[in-house]
């Protein structure tokens, strides 16, 4: 994907950024790190919405079972 080039791209830039920012704090400052300055890549964001998808999925599998178990239907799905 173009964002993800696009961040790998800026990540270079960012590595400086936090060694230089690193190299200048003093001894009880932050340890900066990159995504302190670019954010977290968006494929972790992408990877967390469907991680949360599927566990909405999950339960929503879960509900249905118990209805159709409820009412004596064959829950094999």
């Amino acid at each position: 994907m173009i964002e993800d080039k696009r961040y790998e791209e800026q990540a270079n830039h960012a590595l400086v950024a936090a060694t230089i920012a690193n190299v200048n704090r003093g001894k009880k400052g932050k340890k900066l790190k990159i995504t302190d300055f670019i954010g977290e890549p968006p494929w972790k964001e992408r990877e967390k919405k469907r991680k949360q998808q599927e566990q909405i999925d999950s339960t929503n599998k879960d509900e249905l079972r118990q209805i159709a178990l409820n009412k004596g239907l064959a829950a094999d799905f």
